[in-house]
């Protein structure tokens, strides 16, 4: 009997070691006694996007005289497409003439000449580092790769403009000359989601202005093409140049 009450407040005591002071699985109390939560992190929404986007930008052929015998003209959708892009950074009208505007294509490609050896075609990067960032001295722009049409329309919503590189015989469009363009950029303006378009400024052709074409067509004909003249393209790498004011 004697070992019976022995072993039964034995295991009183050790019940209370265990369980009285109340501090299992409990985080330590903070000094002042007051425990603080813990914030909860939760994941940023995507931002929604607007149905319809559209820029007021002005339009610049790349060849504004028609003149596409001229090798400079020829070649010069990089450097119009982003004279259009600086037009509207300004705040600026395209020149009134036609003239005008063929001495600015023909003046950019003639620095670039002096500058690299070259003024025919420019990967997307080149075309920022030399035409953007040397030429124009604007710093506000940037390459984004692995292109989709949310991204592009990502960027339009929130107020940038984007230039792309693109297969120009992809794209279809009547007003070139026949089959189109190999390597070609141009510029694009907005989006109209409920018929699934993306509005351009297709330096490529004098009716370009406010040209659309549907997601799908752009996005089967951008691609990134080497620097150089007429180098081979190997792949189909989906580049874009985002310019913010």
């Amino acid at each position: 009997m004697h070992f019976l009450v022995v072993l039964i407040i034995s295991l009183a005591v050790a019940a209370f070691a265990f369980f009285g002071s109340g501090n299992i699985n409990k985080p330590e109390a903070p000094a002042d006694g007051v425990y603080s939560p813990q914030p909860v992190i939760s994941a940023s929404p995507s931002p929604v996007l607007k149905s319809k986007v559209l820029f007021d930008v002005p339009f610049v052929s790349q060849a504004p005289t028609g003149n596409w015998d001229d090798p400079r003209q020829q070649d010069g959708c990089e450097e119009a497409a982003a004279y259009m892009v600086m037009l509207w950074v300004m705040g600026s009208e395209a020149p009134k003439t036609q003239i005008e505007q063929e001495k600015k294509i023909v003046e950019i490609a003639d620095w670039e000449e002096e500058e690299y050896g070259n003024y025919h075609d420019t990967a997307v990067e080149d075309t920022v580092e030399r035409v953007y960032r040397q030429y124009f001295k604007y710093e506000k722009v940037k390459v984004v790769k692995d292109v989709t049409v949310e991204k592009i329309k990502q960027e339009l919503s929130s107020g940038n403009l984007v230039q792309v590189p693109a297969d120009g015989r992809a794209l279809g469009n009547p007003n070139y000359t026949a089959p189109g363009p190999e390597r070609h950029n141009l510029l694009i303006i907005g989006y109209d989601e409920a018929n699934g378009e993306f509005i351009t400024n297709d330096n490529g052709t004098r009716k370009g202005k406010g040209y659309r074409y549907k997601y799908e067509v752009m996005m089967s004909a951008i691609r990134d093409y080497p620097t150089g003249y007429h180098e081979p393209i190997t792949g189909k790498h989906k580049a874009m140049i985002v310019i913010s004011k």
